[in-house]
Order: structure tokens, then C-alpha cells, then sequence
């Protein structure tokens, strides 16, 4: 059986090709971050991205005749349902590799575990971050007898300051303005704005190559939203 797997990245594209379970041919195709700036959101990205990947096909002297097709394409960082929300610049995910053009303030959107990430990433840069939760703690998401605590007590040494139990309300131009616990309004000034709003399924994307093959299949992010557990089983 020909197998056809693939896995986008955020700035590149793995293909894996598979006679049954051995691997006997594979690539990775790295897409220029200047490239990929041209396009206005991850959607639009996919006629150019399905044209490096047709060209790096040919180029390993594959054809098309596949029994399956394997979509791993992941999801997409959204918006959080928040007035303003159009002004962050950044999400969780897009700030690795690029802190150094952020501004010295980071006001950091989200207490789930992606949130807490970025904001101790950005931290252990050189950032001044304020993380604003409605929680009371933060990658609350996560396993509680060993994830979560970790976590929690890496942001605290990492210098991040938290603002937990609060609700964003708006967002205007170097401002994030929350709601705390006792009903008291109060506003973050800040150079960037990082706003988690949860990852959604890429999975138009990955119902485009359905047809191409006998088989097709979806897994992962690109399916449902999941966790590294899932994706595991998923591929196995």
C-alpha cells in the first residue's frame, strides 16, 4: 500500500511516503516567513501551499497514484470574542522566534496552557508580562497532579505578573481593560498585545485533498482539537 502523509507547519511541510509501514522517502520544504506574510490568514496560504508541495513531489520523483492520503494540518489560532480583539498582533503561537519585535510591555490574553506558555517564553526574553485569566490559575487545562503546578510555578519565577479571576472586556490601542472579581474596572498599558482564543480545526484545508486517493484520512488538530495523547493515537 502507498501511503502520502503530510504535516504543515507554521513555516514549513513534512511529506512522508509510505510503502505499507516503512518509510521510504522524505522531505521537508521550508516556506520563507517574508513569503508567507503576503497572505492575509492561514486559509489563503493553501493554493501556494499545495503548489510547493505538487513541485516537491515531482522533484523526489513521486506520482499521484496513492492508495491513502494522511492530512496532519493542524488548526489555527482564533480571536477571542472580545471588543477590539482585531488589535492584538499576536497569539500564542506566532511569538516564538519573534520576540525581539515585540515591545518591552506585553499584555498577555488567556490563562489556558498556550497563554501560559507564550507568557513564559516572552518573560524569559526579556518581556515585562501581565497575563489577565478568568481563572484562578493559570493552564488550568492541564493535568493537576503534575502539568499545571509546574507550569504555574515556572511563570511566577519567570517574573510574570498575573491578574487572575478577570474578564477582558475591550481592547483599544495599547490598552487592555478587564473586569476583576469585585465588579472594579481595571486597564493594562501595554507595547503588545498577545490574545488566545482557543485553536480551531484547519479542516476545509484538509478536506480539499479528499478524493485524491482510495483512502483519506484526517487526524489531529485538522480534525478536532486535541491533545498530544489524541495526535498519538491518531497516527498510530
Amino acid at each position: 500500500m502507498k501511503i502520502l502523509a503530510i504535516n504543515p507547519g507554521m513555516l514549513s511541510l513534512k511529506i512522508g511516503i509510505f510503502e505499507d509501514d516503512k518509510l521510504v522517502k522524505n522531505s521537508t520544504i521550508n516556506h520563507p516567513y517574508d513569503e508567507l506574510c503576503k497572505y492575509p490568514n492561514i486559509m489563503d496560504e493553501f493554493d501556494y501551499r499545495k503548489e510547493a508541495l505538487m513541485k516537491e513531489l515531482e522533484k523526489m520523483g513521486v506520482g499521484l497514484d496513492f492508495d491513502v492520503v494522511v492530512a496532519a494540518i493542524g488548526g489555527y489560532a482564533a480571536l477571542p470574542a472580545i471588543d477590539g480583539a482585531e488589535l492584538a498582533g499576536w497569539n500564542p503561537v506566532s511569538v516564538f522566534g519573534h520576540e525581539a519585535e515585540l515591545g518591552k510591555r506585553v499584555c498577555v490574553i488567556g490563562g489556558a496552557a498556550t497563554a501560559a506558555d507564550a507568557a513564559i517564553y516572552l518573560a524569559r526574553k526579556g518581556h515585562e508580562v501581565v497575563e489577565i485569566s478568568r481563572k484562578n490559575i493559570g493552564a488550568y487545562e492541564l493535568n493537576p497532579i503534575r502539568e499545571r503546578g509546574n507550569v504555574n510555578q515556572l511563570s511566577v519565577q519567570s517574573g510574570v505578573k498575573h491578574i487572575r479571576n478577570a474578564v477582558t472586556t475591550r481592547i483599544e490601542p495599547g490598552k487592555v481593560f478587564y473586569t476583576a472579581q469585585d465588579g472594579t474596572e481595571g486597564c493594562v498599558e501595554c507595547d503588545d498585545i498577545v490574545a488566545a482564543g482557543g485553536i480551531l480545526p484547519l479542516g476545509e484545508a484538509a478536506t480539499a485533498f479528499h478524493g485524491s486517493a482510495k483512502e483519506f484520512y484526517a487526524i489531529g488538530d485538522c480534525a478536532q482539537r486535541g491533545d498530544m495523547r489524541r495526535a498519538i493515537f491518531d497516527a498510530w
